[in-house]
């Protein structure tokens, strides 16, 4: 997303952000550019009311309604008028519509040691406020939330446990077109300049899970039972779904005191290695965790590719 920043703008207010990002679409940038309306007409006053413009002074401008006529401040003419045709230009051009075909689905990505999480931001149905409850927008569109998905994975590797969860959240954002036919961004909603114009899936997690547990414990690891036995930790896939949160599934790791003879994890049950055990490819690991995996997940995720199968060592 950086690579499209055209500016960064702070106002008084240090809550009042705004990033502004050039559209990608040439054609469409010059045709919002080019949008204009009649000038000779504006809302003013309170209650507000629709002026005719009939001359401009020196600091002042001429208007009338109906048998009405009033002088109105030039600077604030002129702000009405650029109000309108931002107003405008964003209910014809508006810009969710376009962000998802232009930016595809920005990512955030944090990488720490061997844990990995990644936040997703999705406009392709996104929607306003309005839409939302079932009632026309009044507001100016510059002003009004558009809401997507949130998305996040996030691979948490621990000294005790590995574990993958996956939750998708409204999110909102505020973003319009400018005079310029640039995307204008109030960071506050979601900073786009953490994210890049990138994907990111479900298969990029598990591709990193798989090639940090090769690290670990190599490609081949006992196994007996469902446990998985190397050096001094002992590995138990496991899923915990509760029904009323987003299930989280990985392995509990159980630490060895005397050498490999048994396992204790803190508030469990300690693990005695059995004497017979058989080696196993950490492939049989995988499709454990792959087995077990929740199948909401790629629910969750709707349409952004999660396929589990084929990650190359």
């Amino acid at each position: 997303m950086k690579k499209h920043l055209i500016r960064e703008t702070k106002e008084k207010d240090e809550e009042e952000r705004y990033s502004t990002y050039k559209n990608p679409d040439a054609k469409l940038r010059k045709e919002i550019a080019s949008f204009k309306l009649p000038c000779n007409k504006v809302t003013l006053g309170w209650p507000e009311k629709e002026w005719t413009i009939l001359e401009y002074e020196k600091d002042e401008v001429k208007c009338r309604s109906g048998r009405n006529t009033n002088y109105f401040p030039i600077d604030e003419v002129k702000e009405a008028l650029e109000e309108n045709l931002k107003y405008e230009r964003n209910q014809k051009y508006q810009p969710h519509k376009y962000f998802k075909k232009h930016f595809g689905i920005v990512s955030k990505i944090y990488k720490h040691q061997k844990s990995l999480s990644i936040n997703m931001l999705d406009m392709t149905d996104a929607a306003t406020v309005g839409s939302l409850v079932g009632m026309k927008d009044l507001l100016d569109p510059t002003g009004v939330e558009f809401y997507g998905y949130f998305y996040n994975i996030q691979l948490d590797w621990r000294e005790d446990s590995i574990k993958l969860k996956v939750s998708r959240h409204a999110s909102s954002m505020n973003i319009w077109f400018d005079e310029n036919g640039d995307y204008v961004n109030r960071d506050y909603n979601q900073n786009l300049n953490e994210f890049k114009n990138e994907e990111a899936d479900l298969k990029m997690v598990l591709a990193y899970w798989r090639k940090n547990l090769i690290k670990s414990y190599g490609k081949e690891i006992e196994h007996l039972n469902g446990k998985y036995y190397i050096k001094d930790e002992c590995l138990v896939p496991y899923i915990y779904d509760d029904g009323d949160r987003d299930p989280i599934f990985g392995i509990d790791i159980y630490k060895s005191e005397d050498k490999g003879k048994t396992y204790k994890k803190w508030r469990e049950k300690s693990i005695k290695k059995p004497k017979k055990t058989e080696w196993v490819n950490i492939d049989h690991l995988w499709n454990k965790l792959m087995e077990i995996m929740p199948t909401n997940y790629r629910d969750i995720l709707n349409g952004i590719e999660v396929e589990a199968d084929g990650v190359e060592l």
